[in-house]
């Protein structure tokens, strides 16, 4: 296993650091597949899957049939549109941030990386709004991907954090009745 020499940072609140690591996600994300699943195979872990890994064995139907049940459950007429599959990390937090010396970010921890839909990233990343972990990171670094949300200019000037009370949920993914 390679060292990476560079440092920790207990918080990342600055909005220069937190566009930065906004960039890196839009640059993991050019990175697609057809087959959704984790990139070791195998079972998907992590916060959006509950307690137990959930095994897609690589098929997409058995992808939708999961999420579908997770998000619309036995409602009639819902469905769940997942778009394509593209390389989530999956656990984004200043935890799993090496800043390098020369100006770099090393993302590190991989355990739960794997090709879903993009908004997945952003779903894990509201778990952690959901339980105040990291909030003056989190809300900015959400706030960055709000024009693929809604449609509408980024609120990044906003202040987010425990004391700005401030939350909203997203869509996970997109629902449409039919």
């Amino acid at each position: 296993m390679q060292r990476i020499q560079g440092e920790v940072r207990d918080k990342v609140e600055d909005l220069e650091s937190v566009k930065r690591v906004a960039d890196i996600i839009r640059h993991l994300q050019t990175h697609k597949s057809s087959i959704p699943g984790p990139l070791e195979g195998g079972a998907s872990r992590g916060l959006w899957w509950e307690e137990e890994p959930v095994d897609l064995k690589g098929e997409v139907a058995r992808f939708e049939k999961y999420i579908q049940n997770r998000l619309v459950g036995k409602q009639q007429g819902w469905t769940v549109e997942l778009g394509e599959f593209v390389l989530n990390h999956n656990d984004i937090a200043p935890r799993n941030l090496i800043w390098i010396p020369d100006g770099r970010i090393s993302l590190i921890d991989w355990a739960h990386a794997g090709f879903y839909p993009w908004v997945l990233e952003l779903a894990v990343l509201e778990f952690n709004t959901q339980e105040r972990k990291d909030v003056g990171f989190t809300f900015p670094l959400i706030d960055e991907f709000e024009p693929l949300i809604t449609g509408t200019p980024s609120r990044n000037q906003k202040a987010f954090g425990p004391e700005a009370k401030t939350s909203y949920r997203m869509p996970v993914p997109t629902l449409s009745l039919h």
